[in-house]
Order: structure tokens, then sequence, then C-alpha cells
């Protein structure tokens, strides 16, 4: 899991959502707005009613990340950070019994 999920999602999501969307919406809008309609594209992208805010703003800090290093490694370090990060909190509150929000038993 936290091979996937820590490590190869945040490269192929990187390279989508910043190499890509990012760039396309940057070159037709500017950085601003390129930045804001990506974040929003990728919090809503994640289908996750409870962390789609917070995913936006990610996703907004993201590409200016990807703007200021002009490089898309910035972005995938943070992104795989956050999501291994996610994922071993995740096994912690698993293995230990521990309560998880948004998730009843």
């Amino acid at each position: 899991m936290l091979l996937v999920v820590g490590i190869a999602v945040p490269i192929a999501e990187e390279i989508f959502f910043r190499g890509v969307v990012y760039r396309w919406l940057r070159d037709k809008w500017g950085v601003a707005a390129g930045a804001i309609v990506s974040g929003i594209i990728f919090g809503l992208a994640h289908l996750e009613p409870a962390t789609v805010i917070v995913t936006i703003l990610l996703g907004i800090v993201l590409a200016l990340v990807y703007e200021r290093s002009r490089s898309l490694w910035p972005p995938i370090l943070i992104h795989a950070l956050n999501n291994s990060f996610a994922v071993l909190l995740l096994y912690i509150l698993v293995t230990t019994g521990a309560p998880i929000p948004g998730v009843t038993r």
C-alpha cells in the first residue's frame, strides 16, 4: 500500500495534474487561475467529501511549488510525503484499534 499510495500515485498524479492540467491552464489563463482551477479539479477528482477543501488547497500549493521550481520533483516529493504519512497514520490507527475519523464500526 505504501509503495502504491505513497510513491506510484503521487508520481502519476503530479505528471497529470501539474505536468499536463496545470501547465495547460497556466498557459491559457495565467499562474493564479491555473493554480486555483487545477487545484479544484485535483480536489474534486479525489471524490472524498470530507477532505475536498484540504485536497484543493494541496493542489494549489503543489501547482505553485511546481511553478516556482520548474520541476515536477518537488511537488512529487511533497505529495509522496503527504500520502505516505496518511497511509502510516491509518496503519497505526488500524493496528492499535483506535477510532478512525469518518469510519463507523
